[in-house]
C-alpha cells in the first residue's frame, strides 16, 4: 500500500497548523517496521513520549494496542487515549498480517 521503499528510509513527512490559537507541529517518520509519529504544541521543548505496540492474533487476526510511557508525564490518562486512537487510526491503514507485531 504506502509501504516506503528501503533505499528512501526513513520517509519523513512534516506539517504545521494552528489549532485554537496554537501553533501545533507534526512529525510522520514511516520505517520498514515501525511508524514514529510525533504531535508537538512546545516550542522547543520535549514533553512525554509514548510508545504504542500493536500485535495481531493469530487465531482471529485481532488487534491489540499497548501503550507504554517512554518519557514525561506518567498515569496521564488522556495522553493514551489520545495515543490509542491515533494509533488505532495508522494501523487501520496497513494490512492485517495474520500473526505479526507491529508499532
Amino acid at each position: 500500500m504506502w509501504k516506503p521503499s528501503p533505499k528512501s528510509l526513513p520517509t519523513t513527512i512534516t506539517r504545521s497548523l494552528d489549532l485554537n490559537g496554537i501553533k501545533t507541529s507534526m512529525l510522520l517518520q514511516l520505517f520498514s517496521d515501525r511508524i514514529f509519529f510525533t504531535v508537538s504544541q512546545y516550542s522547543g521543548k520535549m514533553g512525554t513520549l509514548l510508545q504504542c505496540t500493536v500485535d495481531e492474533s493469530i487465531i482471529d487476526a485481532s488487534r491489540t494496542f499497548e501503550i507504554s510511557t517512554l518519557l514525561g508525564k506518567r498515569d496521564d490518562t488522556l495522553l493514551e487515549v489520545y495515543a490509542r486512537q491515533i494509533t488505532e487510526r495508522i494501523s487501520a491503514l496497513v494490512p492485517k498480517q495474520h500473526g505479526g507485531t507491529g508499532t
